[in-house]
């Protein structure tokens, strides 16, 4: 069957700066124009615009969502400012990407995704992780029973961005627009998204230690270790920070199973390692396509040419707006308002945790 063809869809991105951004780049990478922004003024926008080469300056999410040229809406504004514009594009009947977390709290994300599907629009939350080949790779690995049964799940998501800040104005340091987490809804979702997206398990309880290793800079913890108990009889543990020296973005998510084990890291995403019981390790290469490998991941590329964060975003984008140009019918599975819902419970969950010195159940 080909696929459907995205020329002549058009998108409008409310919170154009930061990973607003990789937003544009990426929709625009799949020759899909951008026509028009809005951000927290009607200057902000502007310079936003002339910066980024969008034509139409909005001065409210309002106005953007109102626009009939729109067909897509993409909101990526901090989370306590998130749900309003989210529900304005649903109400005005347009497609919807937002960036994660999808809400501040599992019961406003779930209000989301129930608006969403009254809406009967696509909707998408932004786990690009999982549009990483060799990820798609390793899940197919531990789904085809390469693994046998897995048993230990173990990672990290370690970063060094708030040691780079230097005050507390900036939204992450404030709870109601980053939520009753810091760090832990910053990236924690990414990471325990990968989990149950590559394991097949679903994480059924959890534990959590936050702490503030920061002296100033407004509230929230900034660094957590987490350990987790998974449906599948799995149990793992994992170390987030954005507090850590030296590493800019490093991921890491390692499976071990009663037959083999399966690692890989981001800072070396062409690779994926399956270590078996018996026999050597095997080093598994992108260019080579191992089984599991959907498109569109990242397959215009020549072979020899590397891949990285980039490449994953267009391709999760690339899955959604086909989507669009299909009416609705996925040609490629993505992670919809559904796993945003998801990501927020978890979350939650930990918080919970964290709070009372205590395992919590899902």
């Amino acid at each position: 069957m080909p696929k459907p063809s995205l020329t002549g869809l058009r998108a409008g991105v409310v919170g154009p700066r930061g990973i607003g951004r990789i937003h544009i780049d990426s929709v625009r990478r799949l020759g899909v124009e951008v026509v028009a922004v809005a951000a927290t003024s009607t200057a902000s926008a502007r310079e936003m615009a002339d910066e980024l080469r969008v034509e139409r300056a909005c001065e409210s999410f309002e106005e953007l969502v109102g626009l009939s040229e729109v067909d897509v809406v993409h909101v990526c504004v901090p989370p306590g400012s998130r749900a309003d514009p989210v529900l304005a594009a649903l109400n005005a009947g347009k497609h919807v990407v937002a960036e994660k977390p999808l809400a501040i709290s599992s019961g406003a994300a779930k209000r989301l995704h129930d608006a969403a599907e009254r809406a009967g629009v696509v909707h998408a939350v932004t786990y690009n992780y999982r549009f990483y080949p060799m990820l798609q790779a390793m899940r197919h690995a531990v789904a085809s029973g390469r693994l046998g049964r897995v048993h230990l799940v173990r990672g990290s998501y370690l970063l060094d961005e708030l040691l780079g800040l230097g005050g507390a104005d900036h939204w992450l340091l404030h709870p109601d627009q980053a939520g009753p987490g810091l760090v832990l809804a910053d990236v924690g979702p990414h990471w325990w998204d990968m989990v149950e997206y590559v394991s097949g398990q679903r994480i059924i309880e959890v534990m959590c230690a936050m702490r503030k290793v920061r002296e100033a800079q407004g509230e929230g913890e900034d660094s957590a270790a987490i350990m987790i108990r998974l449906d599948g009889g799995a149990t793992g543990a994992a170390l987030i920070s954005d507090m850590a020296a030296g590493y800019g973005n490093a991921i890491e998510l390692t499976l071990v199973g009663t037959e083999a084990s399966a690692w890989w890291r981001q800072e070396d995403p062409e690779h994926l390692w399956i270590a078996p019981l018996e026999g050597p390790i095997e080093f598994h290469v992108r260019p080579q396509r191992p089984e599991g490998v959907r498109p569109p991941a990242t397959l215009q590329l020549p072979g020899e040419q590397p891949m990285g964060y980039l490449d994953a975003f267009r391709d999760l984008m690339a899955a959604v707006y086909g989507a669009v140009a299909n009416d609705g019918a996925a040609t490629t599975e993505f992670p919809t308002f559904a796993d945003g819902v998801r990501g927020v419970q978890v979350l939650e969950a930990l918080v919970e945790s964290a709070t009372n010195d205590q395992w919590k159940a899902l």
